[in-house]
């Protein structure tokens, strides 16, 4: 593995929308990332965000991968640049919906709903006790906890169908090209 990183450039017209800027942390023609931290649904969403640019692009973009501390990710190639851009192109559309009015997407929620159904996603938005290493009960926020997404919602059920269909549109086709494993 090359140790310097480089950086490609993202150039794409997709339903009139400019989709411009540069990619980092490319080694040997493939996106890396890391962080020392629990992988997060913020982690798997930038790595999902960048590896479509990058092969609505490049017709060659190999995997892409990211390193955490509990976790490794990876990325298969789309079929095709036209899958990529497809895909991007809901994105932008739901990218752009949100600036008009607050969408139902909660990254942590959504992802565990996508992967381990209703069950595993309430436990995710809920407040939740835990009893920490030194053996002490935690308690813990959900995300549905925090006054942001609560001022958003004002009042809306937020796990509803529309909450579903987001999670589906963006981390559905993601489901099907991510592979996660754990470090033994």
């Amino acid at each position: 593995l090359n140790n310097t990183a480089d950086k490609k450039e993202i150039d794409l017209a997709i339903d009139g929308i400019e989709l411009s800027g540069w990619v980092h942390n490319i080694y040997d023609n493939q996106l890396i990332r890391y962080r020392p931290a629990k992988l997060k649904a913020r982690d798997r969403l930038r790595l999902w965000l960048e590896h479509l640019a990058l092969c609505a692009q490049y017709p060659d973009t190999p995997a892409s991968a990211h390193f955490a501390k509990d976790k490794q990710l990876s990325i298969q190639p789309t079929e095709s640049m036209g899958d990529a851009k497809e895909i991007l192109s809901a994105l932008i559309s739901l990218y752009v919906e949100g600036h008009e009015a607050p969408l139902q997407f909660y990254p942590e929620t959504s992802w565990e709903f996508q992967q381990y159904g209703s069950d595993k996603a309430l436990k995710k938005w809920e407040k939740s006790k835990y009893r920490n290493k030194a053996g002490n009960m935690v308690e813990k926020d959900g995300e549905g906890d925090d006054p942001f997404i609560a001022l958003a919602l004002r009042g809306q059920d937020a796990l509803d169908d529309r909450f579903t269909e987001l999670a589906a549109t963006i981390y559905g086709p993601a489901n099907l090209l991510m592979e996660e494993s754990g470090y033994e």
